[in-house]
């Protein structure tokens, strides 16, 4: 697993919320497995999707990367199926 985020990805965007959207949802393309039942890949919903960043192919969950305490840490949310 890497640890770090590809600071390139930063390059061109100004808001330090756009940055760590960025930041965030590439290394968790990247790296991330499921929370629920361990499947070692998720996917990634397009852009601008209302209700969820990632999902499971194999449990069918959809998750949420959301912002909690102000942007200080990054959560999981599962989003009921």
């Amino acid at each position: 697993m890497d640890l770090h985020f590809n600071q390139n990805l930063a390059t061109g965007y100004h808001s330090g919320s756009q940055i760590s959207r960025v930041l965030t949802e590439d290394w968790m393309e990247r790296n991330m497995f499921c929370p629920v039942c361990g499947a070692p890949v998720l996917g990634h919903y397009e852009a601008n999707k209302p209700v969820a960043d990632f999902f499971c192919k194999d449990r069918k969950s959809r998750l949420a990367l959301g912002c909690a305490e102000m942007c200080r840490t990054h959560t999981w949310r599962r989003i009921q199926s």
